[in-house]
């Protein structure tokens, strides 16, 4: 479970891109971004050629967020 008790907060998350990326092709895509089983607008907040972060906002209820890419490590 998430501990997070108070209103409006946001989780900041790096992703590197050896383990899960979001390209369609040679196409950026976006990832699907889910808490508790609901899909959630994210933001990009940093990108590099090894990693990108993600800012999520969460709720007093969150127990799950899931993050979906094109791409995910073997």
């Amino acid at each position: 479970p998430i501990s997070n008790r108070q209103p409006n907060e946001r989780l900041f998350i790096i992703l590197p891109k050896k383990l899960i990326d979001i390209f369609i092709g040679e196409t950026v895509g976006k990832f699907i971004v889910s808490v508790n089983g609901k899909e959630v607008q994210y933001n990009e907040v940093s990108n590099n050629l090894i990693e990108r972060g993600l800012l999520i906002p969460l709720f007093p209820t969150a127990k799950e967020i899931q993050i979906v890419g094109t791409y995910l490590a073997p």
